[in-house]
């Protein structure tokens, strides 16, 4: 009865990466960081200035979820700072409005772009609706450092405490520095807009050594739930920019075929991930079992 009660009530249970929706969030984060640069370097590099456009709308839509998720994801840190679900679409209300606002007016944020005479790409702003914009994106960053903070004082676990300093000093820098360059100074001079993508690269940089070097996520869940979602944008924005109604239908099949299939991609990475985890505690059951057996016997065998 002992030995039974023993491995029923204190199991080591061997988990590393945290629950599936912080490996979603997170592998979203960094897909908006990835998708936003390229974004940006696709404004830069657009010969029309119909596309240009185009392509400055899609960056605010997609620059728009960088501090929701990394908001999202600083709540469900570890699962220390678990929010219900309601407060999670309260969270995720301003981004639908933006989203809805730049559908329905494409000239909501931006009047227009234009060439200087030097043929750099410049925009006029749209200055009330671009300070709400960046209101928005300054509040969830803040609020995300905040949930961080917190998540760091209130932890006792020392590898935690590593992964927190990690993501918080690693990336506040740069977070400042790309918000200021494509926020702040935009509608001053929008020239620098480039500078971003880069800041942004070394955040994404940070939180990848995180994960491999302190066991912040699974890596196989995120390399899966990545390259799976990145496949359904990249098709995506080819359904957006496509010029003839045959290439949007190919496209709009391919987007289909894809989804079902690295749905199921992902489906059986969970699926082999959990299983590994059951394997992972029988055996460390097993070992307490034999280590518990084994001190009886020697016990025993003293007396």
């Amino acid at each position: 009865d002992k030995i039974f009660r023993i491995c029923t009530e204190k199991p080591l249970l061997i988990i590393k990466g945290g629950n599936n929706n912080q490996n979603k969030i997170f592998s979203l984060f960094i897909l908006s960081v990835s998708l936003w640069s390229f974004g940006i370097f696709s404004f830069i590099s657009a010969q029309s200035l119909n596309t240009t456009f185009n392509y400055a709308n899609f960056n605010y839509i997609i620059a728009a979820t960088i501090p929701l998720f990394f908001l999202h994801f600083s709540l469900l840190f570890l699962n220390k700072q678990e929010e219900n679900k309601f407060n999670i679409m309260f969270y995720y209300l301003p981004f639908f409005i933006i989203l809805i606002g730049l559908i329905i007016e494409p000239h909501l944020i931006l009047k227009n772009v234009y060439f200087s005479e030097n043929g750099t790409k410049l925009a006029n702003i749209n200055p009330i609706n671009y300070t709400v914009y960046a209101f928005y994106f300054i509040v969830y960053v803040i609020l995300a450092y905040r949930n961080l903070i917190i998540s760091f004082f209130s932890s006792t676990d020392k590898i935690t405490k590593i992964q927190l300093k990690y993501i918080f000093i690693g990336t506040i820098i740069p977070y400042m520095l790309a918000m200021f360059f494509d926020l702040i100074l935009p509608p001053f001079n929008y020239s620098y807009v480039w500078i971003g993508p880069l800041l942004g690269l070394i955040v994404v940089l940070v939180f990848v050594y995180a994960i491999y070097k302190h066991q912040l996520f699974d890596t196989k869940i995120i390399t899966a739930q990545f390259f799976t979602i990145s496949l359904w944008l990249f098709v995506f924005i080819r359904i957006m920019i496509a010029e003839t109604d045959q290439e949007k239908i190919i496209n709009i099949i391919l987007l289909i075929s894809s989804i079902i299939f690295g749905s199921l991609l992902i489906k059986s990475v969970f699926k082999e991930i959990k299983q590994r985890e059951k394997i992972e505690t029988l055996a460390s059951e097993l070992q307490i079992l034999t280590s518990t057996l084994s001190e009886k016997v020697l016990a025993q065998t003293s007396e």
